[in-house]
């Protein structure tokens, strides 16, 4: 856990805000604080920063509305579709959430003068008692266990696989680790394994660095999300066994969402490329 001003040190409103946080460098949490709410305010910071909802796998728009206002003048009040409350966010009715863009630019501060571009937005968001308010930042790979009721580190040792989240930058682009060890031994005995994950160039690799067989995880599915609404894609193709069966795979065009399944030849331990022809 993290605050938000260790990852975003340009976006002045992160240095005092203290009721979200990070989860390393890709996860932002937005906990409800307050008794009884089903919804709450949430910032998204700038700086070229991106973000998905963590449920829906969607992209996050704050472009419905004006640019936030500041100052002594500002007021609740309805503009671009979105409710505007007194912090000037912006209201996502029904946890819909959707569109390419992300959140960049910010407005002018009391005095007139203009903040800089790496300012988010704010944005109300439904937090009924069933979903946390979750967010993943734009570039990220997540590694899942595949079955929820694994949550300790020997736990997760029993499971046989891994799924992968990817969530693209607008550049295509995304990066993670895997690291799986026993949650017992030190490091200095050497009992762990380390699993690099890049997106680049319209591929996935897959690339140990350090290989242990006690750790290596099959990988069952991958979800990639955000290659933009007007593309769509051909093929996908596994290196060294060429285009898969679209058995295999599916693309939902209107969501940019890619998922790949039961690729049983995929493991942690090995060196792999997926291709995908747009």
């Amino acid at each position: 856990m993290r605050p938000l001003v260790l990852e975003f040190p340009g976006d002045v409103r992160v240095r005092a805000l203290d009721t979200q946080f990070m989860v390393g460098s890709g996860v932002m949490v937005c906990p409800v604080l307050e008794r009884g709410a089903r919804e709450r305010e949430c910032y998204f910071p700038g700086g070229g920063s991106e973000w998905y909802e963590y449920h829906s796998m969607e992209m996050v728009d704050g472009r419905g509305g004006r640019e936030e206002e500041t100052g002594r003048s500002r007021r609740g009040r309805k503009e671009g579709g979105g409710q505007r409350t007194a912090e000037g966010g912006e209201r996502i009715e029904g946890g819909k959430f959707g569109g390419r863009k992300g959140m960049r630019g910010g407005g002018e501060t009391g005095n007139g003068r203009k903040e800089r571009e790496e300012r988010g937005r704010s944005l109300w968001i439904p937090a009924p008692l069933s979903t946390l308010p979750l967010f993943i930042r734009s570039g990220a790979i997540l590694p899942f266990v595949s079955d929820p009721g694994l949550q300790t580190a020997p736990q997760i040792l029993r499971g046989e696989e891994v799924d992968l989240r990817v969530f693209l930058t607008n550049n295509g682009t995304a990066e993670g680790q895997l690291f799986l060890d026993d949650g017992e031994t030190l490091l200095s005995k050497g009992k762990y394994s380390v699993t690099e994950l890049y997106f680049r160039n319209n591929s996935l690799i897959i690339r140990p660095i350090r290989r242990s067989k006690k750790f290596c995880k099959l990988i069952g599915e991958i979800i990639i999300v955000g290659f933009g609404k007007n593309v769509p894609v051909h093929s996908v193709s596994l290196m060294g066994l060429g285009k898969i069966g679209r058995d295999f795979w599916s693309y939902d065009q209107e969501y940019q969402r890619l998922v790949i399944r039961d690729m049983r030849d995929l493991s942690t331990c090995h060196y792999n490329r997926i291709s995908i022809l747009f």
